[in-house]
């Protein structure tokens, strides 16, 4: 009788887990329908057209201190998460330069905003490599073509902060990528 009520228990905890994994395809009932007309819609274009903002090139190519370790970010490109959200992917080389052995994924941190809030940094995808991050290196060795990425809302621009993944200090290397120049 207890397997047969831990089992069901277990199921019942399974499936109220993924029944909060969806995601509703019918808006809130709420929220108000705009009717746009073809008038506006050009005049909102006009008005919502920014200055291009490139990829911040004083960091791509360029050596990068984060904390004991250094890092050259050799570039940025979109991809598609499983579930198709756009997201940037982030390719960089890290060399240990501390004296213990380490994994990269532990001891950087990019953190990216998209108009001033943070983006989802959990991607799963075929065109992204988490395992080059996760090995661990010995000091004075780097490790190539390590990958990160982060969930984009929109094509808007991504404000990035590159840190130590844990430090009690507020320095960080920040740098904008805009997604549409990619």
């Amino acid at each position: 009788m207890k397997k047969v009520l831990s089992i069901t228990l277990a199921l019942v905890l399974i499936l109220g887990v993924f029944s909060g994994c969806g995601k509703s395809e019918t808006p809130p009932a709420d929220e108000p329908k705009e009717a746009a007309t073809e008038e506006t819609t050009e005049e909102a274009k006009e008005e919502a057209k920014e200055p291009e903002i490139p990829v911040d090139e004083s960091i791509v190519g360029h050596p990068l201190t984060v904390g004991k370790h250094s890092m050259v970010i050799t570039g940025f490109s979109l991809i598609k998460s499983y579930d198709d959200q756009p997201c940037l992917k982030i390719t960089y080389d890290f060399t240990n330069n501390s004296d213990k052995g380490v994994s990269p994924f532990m001891e950087v941190s990019f953190k990216g905003f998209q108009n001033g809030i943070e983006t989802d940094s959990f991607v799963i995808s075929d065109d992204l490599d988490l395992g080059m991050a996760q090995k661990e290196i010995k000091p004075e060795v780097t490790i190539e073509n390590c990958q990160t990425a982060m969930i984009l809302a929109s094509m808007d621009p991504v404000e990035i902060e590159l840190s130590e993944f844990i430090s009690f200090s507020d320095n960080s290397i920040k740098f904008t990528v805009n997604p549409t120049n990619l």
